[in-house]
């Protein structure tokens, strides 16, 4: 008789691979094929599988129909995905959308044959009156997700926002939906929606208009006639042609037609001005002044002064910028004198050096009257004061108040001004095209005629003498 062995697995060949993935958010399992006998594969049972998990401490995303089918079918030997954890879901803060365009700009775009597209401005935005000009959408919760050994995987909550505060508006919808009260121009601004009142005219400003004086923005789709004047603190857009009329603006003025200022016309912004064209006009800017040329004109800007066009520039007059001028001509051939200045202004310079002598001599001054106080005061505490003592005082003090609210007046016009110095460090004049015999650049002070026609320049203020580079020979550090 041949001699009976009794098959038995070893309990290490039963054991189930489990693998974990780093974040803990994939089990996967391999059940390995071992057999009892010669014939008979070992069948593994559920409660197996389950407790090889429950060794790994896995707990959750388990995928127990899955495990009954391996077990049904007795899929061993390969790497089988039996549990997932969740992923978090972050939650989406709440936002606004807006109706209407917030994107508002001063500077023209830019045609392909280099002249201005002033059409393409946008100063100011209209709504009309019950317009919905603003939407609110309430944040959306988020859920926490867990991994597969049960830990919770917080969420990003969503966020809701306050409200948004201003004028010319009111809200309906329970705070969600914001409607314009009023016919006007809209803003949004340091997180505040502002409509305010504009002064619209559908025509000409003229006498049949009378003149217009306005706290806020002016928009005329027309012209303004001779002898009229528009002021406003907002800004100002003109779709037509100024003649010989007044325009000041607190801020940016854009008029897409130009300037015919028959030596009259006289246009000021605290802040830019877009224009077609300047005629025979004097035009100020705090900033950058873009027109396609300018005539015969007298031109301030402490910003740059940018004249666009292939067959643009700048002919006869002066014209100033404290950052620099480009153009794309200076002058013309007929040796019309035109001046171009940059940097410094000579006026300021000399306003500069008064201030600070004058802030000097105030506060030498206050301290004097603060020792003559303090004396007065001493001299209180000993005895009472005479009324001669007491007006003295008084007088002291006055003076003392007068001088100290002078100072203050003083540094901010010193403020101010080293501002613009800092603006007219790096000053330019840069020429595209030609500069003609009889143009006048100066910078910084250092002045220069063109005696004849260049292509093409660059001038540049350097250890107190006027360059002129070529625009060609640039990069290899030309000089003319």
């Amino acid at each position: 008789m041949g001699e009976n062995v009794e098959n038995f697995v070893d309990e290490k060949q039963k054991e189930i691979i489990v693998h974990i993935s780093p974040d803990d958010m994939e089990v996967t399992i391999n059940i390995p094929v071992v057999y009892e006998s010669d014939v008979n594969p070992y069948v593994f049972s559920r409660e197996e599988i389950l407790e090889s998990l429950s060794q790994k401490d896995v707990k959750f995303g388990i995928d127990k129909e899955l495990i009954e089918k391996i077990v049904e079918e007795r899929d061993y030997g390969r790497d089988i995905i039996v549990a997932k954890g969740e992923s978090a879901v972050d939650g989406v803060d709440a936002r606004f959308d807006f109706c209407f365009d917030t994107n508002l700009t001063s500077k023209p775009t830019i045609r392909e044959d280099g002249t201005a597209d002033y059409w393409s401005i946008h100063l100011v935005e209209l709504v009309k009156k019950r317009q919905i000009v603003a939407k609110y959408y309430d944040s959306i919760e988020g859920k926490d997700g867990m991994t597969t050994k049960g830990n919770i995987i917080r969420c990003k909550k969503g966020r809701e926002l306050p409200q948004i505060i201003g004028h010319g508006f009111y809200k309906v919808d329970n705070n969600h939906l914001y409607v314009s009260d009023i016919d006007g121009k809209i803003e949004y601004t340091n997180k505040k929606i502002l409509i305010m009142p504009v002064y619209e005219i559908y025509g000409d400003v003229c006498m049949k208009t009378g003149n217009i004086s306005f706290k806020g923005d002016v928009i005329i789709h027309g012209n303004v006639r001779t002898g009229m004047s528009i002021e406003s603190n907002g800004t100002v857009t003109i779709d037509g042609v100024v003649e010989a009329a007044t325009i000041t603006a607190q801020k940016n003025i854009l008029i897409r037609g130009g300037i015919q200022g028959g030596k009259k016309a006289v246009v000021i912004s605290k802040a830019g001005i877009s224009v077609g064209f300047i005629e025979y006009a004097h035009v100020e800017a705090e900033e950058s002044i873009t027109a396609d040329s300018i005539l015969d004109s007298v031109v301030v800007s402490h910003g740059q002064v940018i004249v666009q066009g292939s067959n643009s520039g700048i002919v006869g007059g002066s014209t100033y910028a404290t950052v620099g001028v480009v153009a794309n001509t200076i002058g013309n051939r007929h040796g019309v004198k035109t001046e171009v200045t940059a940097g410094k202004p000579m006026n300021l310079i000399q306003e500069l050096f008064m201030l600070q002598s004058q802030v000097f001599d105030d506060k030498a001054l206050v301290e004097k009257i603060e020792t003559a106080l303090k004396a007065v005061d001493d001299e209180a505490k000993e005895n009472p004061l005479t009324e001669k003592k007491k007006q003295t005082r008084m007088e002291l003090l006055r003076v003392k108040v007068g001088k100290q609210a002078e100072i203050t007046k003083n540094k901010s016009r010193l403020e101010y001004i080293n501002s613009i110095m800092e603006k007219a460090k790096e000053a330019t004049i840069r020429v595209e095209h030609e500069i003609f015999q009889g143009s006048v650049i100066s910078i910084n002070g250092q002045k220069t005629t063109v005696e004849q026609r260049q292509d093409g320049v660059e001038f540049v203020e350097n250890e107190k003498r006027l360059r002129m580079y070529s625009l060609a020979a640039m990069e290899a550090g030309g000089v003319i």
